[in-house]
């Protein structure tokens, strides 16, 4: 499984992912400090991507995120 964190930035496309699968376990990136973020989790086994919008994250990267993984 991989882990993508979803980025703005302020020229076209205006939003891009960087690789964040750094931990073994998804609970050592996605937590409560990161709670104003928005990730992307691709499951190659399953061929499933699923987002994950932070409880304090803006609308915008919400959209995006769902933009993304769509």
């Amino acid at each position: 499984m991989q882990i993508f964190e979803v980025l703005e930035i302020r020229e076209y496309p205006y939003f891009l992912t960087v690789d964040v699968s750094d931990g073994e376990i998804i609970r050592d990136t996605i937590n409560d400090l990161n709670s104003h973020k928005v990730y992307l989790l691709v499951d190659h086994d399953t061929k499933r991507i699923w987002t994950y919008n932070g409880i304090n994250s803006s609308l915008k990267h919400q959209i995006f995120g769902g933009i993304l993984g769509g």
